[in-house]
């Protein structure tokens, strides 16, 4: 079944994903915070291990997180294009797999954080420069 899981996702945000998500027969789960210790599998499957107590993980991302999880790729692209035409902002995007699919949403947070500072810093980098992706 095809699935988006939402991580402190506003609730107007969250109203208008599950709207577009209900229109192609996706269920969307939203979870706060308090689950960042969750596997995102478990969270994904209804069976969570529980929540963290606010304040045990100092620095814990502000940002919103959307995961898809066996979303067909004609429904990705289509959410993803309806939520650029309606403005609807996620900070931070991913997809559910079998790499992934154990991470705590902690980890998952920290993974696409490192994954947006190098891709900045290597667009900062001219390509024939040391330390950017296309050097030799």
């Amino acid at each position: 079944m095809e699935k988006i899981l939402l991580v402190q996702v506003g609730a107007a945000e969250t109203s208008q994903i599950k709207r577009l998500a209900n229109n192609k027969g996706i269920r969307v789960i939203s979870a706060g915070s308090d689950k960042r210790g969750c596997v995102l599998k478990e969270l994904v499957d209804g069976k969570d291990s529980g929540t963290v107590a606010e304040g045990k993980k100092p620095g814990f991302p502000a940002g919103s997180l959307m995961v898809f999880c066996d979303v067909s790729e004609k429904h990705f692209n289509q959410i993803l294009f309806e939520m650029r035409s309606k403005k609807i902002q996620v900070d931070l995007k991913a997809v559910l797999t079998n790499a992934n699919q154990n991470w705590t949403v902690d980890r998952l947070y920290m993974e696409l954080m490192k994954e947006q500072i190098m891709l900045k810093h290597s667009s900062t980098l001219p390509l024939d420069q040391p330390g950017s992706f296309c050097s030799a």
